[in-house]
């Protein structure tokens, strides 16, 4: 059987930042409910393939009852600072089944789960920059029958760029894992989802990073079938301890990903940095 090798060349911006974790209180209240959330850093890249990527917001409320925790009291929904904004759809709100003593209050966790609409449709075939929305202090606000609720959350970054690959190989899925590392906001892995388009077996046989300074860690690649977050520990995706900052030792440039005919797989893809 005849074997195609490609060389697949992914750039991703790396961007540090620090991450401080503040308590945001909201004014508004009804009928004594109050509202809170700790804000932090909502980051998102996606491709214009993927399926519309989804931001899930906790927020910490007195009143398990408040009209805020119904779905169908919520209007409108969007996202905003002074110079962008964008408008949410609400897909879900569930109880956590967590509660919290906040200066003498009694708070109950609810998870808001939205979905973010495509920014990208305005991305010719042939035009290879990523669409990108950044706030460095976002507000939420959720507009229901009788008044509005506008809190900020921290920040927030959502990046979309144009399909990756070519006639036999495409990108399908191209998330960012995002840790923390000596306090730093640090990318720290890919979750890559490769689709081989063609009927015969193909072979990726090198990853590269179109940035000075890091690189793929070959030795630590692997399939993937698990969903998480991207804020998720990569030493708990990988399933063993891993550190961007070492060194591999008997580092490998090349890689060996065999994808059969017509195959989707997902892979991540840690990544080093040379120190």
């Amino acid at each position: 059987m005849r074997k195609y090798k490609t060389i697949i060349i992914v750039g991703i911006a790396i961007i540090l930042v620090v991450i401080t974790i503040i308590l945001a209180t909201i004014i508004s209240k009804e009928n004594d409910v109050s509202i809170t959330t700790f804000k932090k850093s909502y980051n998102y890249l996606t491709t214009v393939d993927e399926e519309n990527e989804e931001m899930e917001v906790l927020l910490y409320i007195t009143n398990k009852n408040a009209s805020l925790t119904d779905i169908n009291k919520i209007n409108n929904c969007k996202l905003y600072d002074d110079e962008s904004e964008i408008n949410l759809l609400i897909k879900k709100i569930t109880y956590l089944d967590y509660s919290q003593n906040i200066k003498g209050d009694i708070f109950h966790l609810f998870s808001f789960v939205f979905d973010l609409p495509k920014i990208s449709t305005n991305i010719s075939d042939n035009n290879t920059d990523c669409v990108e929305v950044k706030m460095k202090t976002a507000r939420l606000q959720l507009n229901l029958n009788n008044y509005d609720i506008d809190m900020g959350i921290g920040s927030f970054y959502y990046a979309s760029v144009p399909s990756i690959g070519n006639e036999k190989l495409s990108i399908s899925k191209l998330k960012p894992i995002v840790n923390i590392v000596n306090t730093n906001k640090t990318l720290v892995g890919l979750n890559i989802g490769f689709t081989n388009n063609t009927n015969k077996e193909l072979i990726i046989n090198k990853i590269t990073l179109l940035e000075n300074g890091i690189y793929a860690s070959t030795n630590n690649i692997k399939k993937n079938e698990l969903e998480f977050k991207s804020s998720e520990d990569i030493s708990k995706i990988l399933g063993y301890k891993y550190n961007c900052l070492d060194t591999d030792e008997n580092k490998i440039e090349d890689t060996y990903l065999v994808l059969d005919a017509n195959e989707t797989v997902d892979y991540i893809v840690p990544i080093k940095y040379e120190t």
